[in-house]
């Protein structure tokens, strides 16, 4: 169980830790800012930084009610996050902490890239508890879902999400190809990133047919 649970996490994840990778290589190149291998995980850090309150969810055991602290409220994030980075490293880490920090709550948000199943986000708390979003191009907002099911339960709910190959979970693996494909072909090279990039779709499928095998047998 646990293999799984790291697992669906990772995948779900995947996106926003690569998403922060590839914006502050862009800035990278467009403040002329050259970035060391830590750096760039530092840009992963960033694009999955509101996620951090998952540990106290872990420890409240409310998971499923996450973007419900204050890490997913884009009136405190946003100007904690520029702050930050402006402190600790000028215009340059500012921007890429804004960027990053913005990308994860859009990413959130019910219907970015046309996806249902991101959460929802309070975009405009405290002035309303309501989670707004897109959907049939028009916008739209619900209130968020009283969180009572057990862990088992939101983690099923991942399981299915991310560990067989629903329009969700493709759609964000396809981005995270193409975003982690640019990067490592403009470092080092289009082969090496072509290679990468097929690893990682064979390293998806395999977990897909390991847990479809798994699941049928139980």
């Amino acid at each position: 169980m646990w293999f799984w649970t790291l697992a669906s996490l990772g995948l779900a994840g995947f996106l926003d830790l690569v998403a922060g990778v590839f914006f502050v290589h862009l800035l990278s190149l467009y403040f002329g800012h050259p970035l060391l291998w830590w750096q760039y995980a530092i840009g992963a850090a960033l694009g999955a930084s509101p996620d951090i309150d998952l540990l106290y969810a872990f420890f409240k055991k409310n998971l499923g009610g996450h973007h419900e602290y204050l890490t997913h409220r884009p009136i405190i994030g946003i100007p904690l996050a520029i702050i930050i980075g402006w402190f600790l490293g000028g215009a340059f880490w500012a921007t890429a902490a804004l960027i990053g920090v913005f990308w994860h709550y859009l990413h959130d948000t019910e219907g970015f890239l046309c996806l249902y199943d991101n959460g929802g986000l309070a975009w405009f708390w405290p002035f309303s508890k309501e989670y707004w979003g897109v959907r049939d191009f028009r916008v739209v907002s619900r209130m968020p879902e009283v969180h009572t099911r057990k862990e088992e339960d939101v983690f099923d709910n991942v399981y299915k999400v991310y560990l067989i190959p629903t329009r969700q979970a493709i759609t964000e693996f396809l981005l995270t190809g193409i975003f982690f494909g640019y990067v490592i072909g403009d470092t080092l090279g289009v082969h090496i990133s072509v290679a990468a990039t097929y690893v990682f779709w064979v390293g998806v499928a395999a977990l897909w047919i390991v847990y479809h095998c798994r699941s049928t047998q139980r």
